[in-house]
């Protein structure tokens, strides 16, 4: 998060509780003093610019495809050329996730990029409305949330009947508010 900017400071994770407590004793909503605050808790790291910027090319390369298909080929061409743990993780997480969510989280990313935040979540709320009716859906949310065992029993040929009928959905009226 630092090296794409995204963070300002880095506080490891069993300083959390400790910066917490110093925020809510801090008597101000200064934004100067609760920096000071986190920077007295945080550390410098060292990352490398090289490997965020070759991490970006990877993402470019591979998640510009223009299916989840496609996507995944191309992460299994990069892993091919190299041994990179975050693409083996990422082919793996395609690999448990099921088939229909990852087409439609595709298509949804797609068009959210043109679109504001309120149409996005709009869209999100349609696209679980329509979701949690189907057994893949259901199955996910036992694997992850109940049972805790992470290993979802995704039939890859019930997922591919589902995703024809949820992208005729998409054509007519998932992604629509009317």
């Amino acid at each position: 998060m630092l090296a794409c900017g995204l963070a300002t400071h880095f506080v490891p994770s069993e300083g959390l509780p400790v910066l917490e407590e110093a925020l809510d004793k801090a008597d101000s909503g200064d934004p100067a003093v609760i920096s000071s605050i986190i920077h007295d808790f945080s550390i410098i790291t060292k990352f490398k610019r090289i490997a965020l910027t070759k991490g970006l090319n990877i993402i470019n390369k591979s998640f510009s495809r223009r299916t989840v298909e496609e996507i995944i080929s191309s992460l299994k061409r990069e892993a091919a050329d190299r041994t990179d743990d975050w693409i083996s993780s990422t082919i793996h997480s395609f690999k448990k996730a099921s088939p229909m969510s990852l087409k439609i989280s595709l298509r949804s990313g797609r068009e959210g990029r043109l679109e504001g935040i309120s149409e996005c979540l709009s869209r999100e709320y349609i696209m679980l409305s329509h979701a949690i009716r189907y057994k893949d859906f259901v199955e996910g949310y036992r694997a992850i949330l109940l049972d805790k065992d992470r290993n979802p029993k995704v039939c890859a040929l019930f997922a591919l009947k589902e995703w024809e009928k949820i992208s005729k959905l998409c054509n007519l009226s998932l992604f629509s508010c009317d």
